[in-house]
């Protein structure tokens, strides 16, 4: 019997396979990746953040997860930012 999820799964993997590879291309012309105590220190803020999030009265948890992820943005460059963060969301 065919699975019905078999063409979705197989979108998800070309899409991961694409990203991954893309990602790779951009961090060979990256020269500016910063220390590793700095992404190490990056990557604790994004799960920290991820972890507890904000919590607000009447509404419950709010995540903050987009704030490391714009700081890193505004601090280093795209292909530098996407590699930690993704780091950070596969731990």
């Amino acid at each position: 019997m065919d699975s019905r999820y078999r063409a979705l799964t197989l979108y998800s993997w070309t899409i991961a396979l694409v990203a991954g590879a893309w990602l790779s291309f951009e961090l060979t012309k990256a020269t500016d990746f910063p220390p590793l105590w700095v992404a190490a220190l990056c990557i604790a803020c994004c799960l920290f953040v991820f972890q507890f999030g904000v919590r607000a009265p009447r509404i419950g948890l709010i995540s903050m997860e987009r704030v490391p992820q714009v700081a890193l943005l505004l601090t280093v460059s795209t292909p530098v930012a996407a590699a930690i963060c993704a780091i950070a969301s596969l731990l």
